[in-house]
């Protein structure tokens, strides 16, 4: 019962911060880009020390090039502490969140990255942010060669009806390493676990990673 209390303070509060954070975002990114830098600056400071430090670069549809010169639409993305901006690829639904068939699929920042997990995942998601090695933090998921590429992002997954729901997810992850193996690591709300997520697959052009979240969860890309 206690597991379930915090699960829904944390569904709850991810969903109520998440489009305020993409709402201010949203006025930033319509200004001039000193005025953007401005806003993203505050924003890190008030983040200071909260998760991974995600802020929020955009929460309208931008177009991404990458090196190779392919071009991925975003519908929202978010810079994190270690400079690694990643975003939500498909139809948009405004605020930084897409449309997956009947769900709807935002990142959560500042204090509703962690609100309402139990202390020990929290305790292992800024691990993880710190950049202590994956298997040291999560052992027994065979992440020996395995390593963060940026930080963690809370994702919130909800239907129609507002619940958590499982669906595919593609995130543009613009420091994706040429040639990894990639796997993502997931904080699953709904059984308090962390897992890997299977069937993971890769677009190395547009350096999208492709996967399916059980539900609203916090997750970590990695490669090898």
């Amino acid at each position: 019962m206690k597991k379930k209390v915090f699960i829904a303070m944390a569904v709850a509060a991810a969903m109520a911060a998440m489009p305020v954070a993409a709402g201010a975002a949203g006025s930033s990114h319509d200004s001039s880009s000193s005025s953007s830098t401005t806003t993203s600056n505050s924003q890190a400071a008030s983040n200071a020390g909260v998760a991974s430090g995600a802020t929020v670069v955009s929460s309208q549809p931008t177009v991404q090039v990458t090196e190779s010169g392919a071009k991925v639409t975003v519908a929202g993305a978010t810079k994190d502490a270690t400079g690694t901006t990643i975003g939500l690829v498909g139809e948009s639904a405004g605020n930084g969140a897409v449309k997956s068939g009947d769900v709807t699929v935002g990142v959560a920042i500042g204090a509703a990255e962690t609100a309402g997990l139990p202390d020990t995942a929290v305790s292992t998601i800024k691990a993880l942010n710190s950049n202590a090695s994956l298997s040291s933090v999560l052992p027994g998921l065979g992440l020996e060669d395995f390593a963060q590429v940026g930080g963690t992002r809370a994702i919130v997954a909800k239907n129609a009806a507002g619940q958590d729901a499982p669906t595919a997810v593609s995130m543009f992850v613009d420091k994706l390493p040429a040639n990894a193996t990639v796997t993502v690591v997931c904080f699953n709300n709904a059984t308090g676990q962390w897992m890997t997520i299977t069937n993971v697959t890769v677009d190395a052009a547009t350096k999208t990673v492709n996967f399916t979240v059980p539900g609203s969860c916090t997750i970590q890309i990695a490669v090898k």
